[in-house]
């Protein structure tokens, strides 16, 4: 498995709680001078365009994310980023390979995105 020398942090919950997440994640963290981004499904690249966003695949396409994680993830270190937050993937089918793998790259950092966005 391949972990990227930044912090990488999965974010759970709702679609909307997710997103809103990973801006408050990110805004956080480049307000404190952090090279930041996020990974998140093409069908959030748009909300998220202000957060330096990564492409993990359609979140309707498991397997395009198990395709393009590992590319992914050697991006954020070539670009130097410190800190990831990461969209989850279903654990269903090929999806609980992919977490497994996003799981590892992360040390098992995850944070519960409905927490973060009632605080």
């Amino acid at each position: 498995h391949y972990a990227p020398r930044g912090t990488v942090t999965l974010v759970e919950g709702s679609e909307q709680n997710v997103v809103a997440a990973l801006k408050k994640l990110y805004l956080a963290d480049t307000s404190a001078g952090k090279k930041s981004c996020v990974m998140c499904f093409t069908e959030h690249l748009d909300i998220l365009r202000d957060c330096r966003p990564r492409d993990l695949g359609s979140c309707h396409d498991p397997a395009q994310t198990a395709h393009r994680l590992f590319n992914t993830l050697r991006s954020l270190d070539d670009d130097g980023m410190e800190t990831v937050y990461s969209e989850s993937v279903s654990l269903e089918g090929i999806g609980l390979a992919v977490m497994n793998r996003l799981g590892r790259a992360a040390s098992f950092r995850i944070l519960e995105a409905n927490r973060l966005i009632s605080t």
